[in-house]
């Protein structure tokens, strides 16, 4: 991604879609290695930049303050993020409409800044609305349909205060996404391990944990920490039911 963004200024120039789609997939990059300031650099040159030739409403504007926004996600700036992904979506529903795949990320990623805040209820109800349209848009067995069966599952499991949980109907929704995509996904099992322990059926928790994990790619993770986290915390749930 170095070397192409690097070609693509030297030869195409700064303002040039291919180079203002490179910044993007590079800031992408960065932002998934946790390398925060060289994303924030590229997502705000090439926001700057399409604001100025495409006008904001443009999607291609709004996809790079998305991905800026990710960016103050994951430095912690949480509200900041929360204005970007609100700005976002509110763009994206009046330009691309309410069921575009756009405006359901948008949803999604509100979501999780709402949940994060500790405003559980509005993360609840924006995972639900983005589960609906997808239903309605995708269909149940579309990718992007199960993983947001798995968010609002695990949305009810964790949401805070715990009295508003609701750990039957999370159990509902992890074992439909489960089985609409196999049983072939990690994280969609590790939803189904606590959905199962929070029901009272620990036994099973501790057989689909084990399962999650030797679906774990090899090697150390925070992924495997976490998850490993939880089967001990279900083995020793398990072991002082059976005394």
């Amino acid at each position: 991604y170095m070397d192409a963004l690097e070609l693509a200024r030297r030869g195409l120039g700064d303002e040039h879609r291919t180079t203002l789609n490179l910044m993007n997939d590079l800031g992408r990059l960065y932002n998934e290695l946790g390398r925060a300031e060289e994303a924030e650099k590229l997502h705000v040159e090439a926001l700057e930049t399409q604001r100025r030739l495409l006008g904001e409403d443009h999607p291609k504007t709004q996809w790079s303050k998305y991905n800026l926004a990710r960016v103050r996600e994951l430095q912690g700036r949480l509200g900041e993020a929360e204005r970007l992904f609100s700005e976002t979506l509110e763009t994206r529903r009046r330009v691309l409409g309410e069921g575009h795949a756009d405006t359901l990320r948008s949803k999604d990623r509100l979501a999780r800044i709402y949940a994060r805040q500790g405003r559980h209820d509005e993360a609840e109800r924006m995972e639900r609305d983005a589960l609906d349209g997808r239903r309605a848009t995708l269909g149940d067995d579309h990718p992007d349909t199960i993983r947001s069966m798995n968010s609002l599952a695990w949305e009810l499991l964790t949401g805070e205060p715990a009295g508003s949980r609701d750990p039957q109907a999370a159990l509902s929704l992890a074992l439909e996404a489960n089985e609409r995509d196999e049983y072939r996904n990690y994280n969609h099992l590790d939803t189904l391990a606590l959905a199962y322990h929070l029901t009272g059926n620990t036994e099973k928790a501790v057989e689909v944990q084990r399962k999650a994990i030797s679906m774990l790619p090899a090697g150390e993770s925070a992924d495997r920490a976490a998850l490993e986290e939880a089967l001990r915390t279900y083995e020793a749930a398990l072991e002082r039911g059976v005394r």
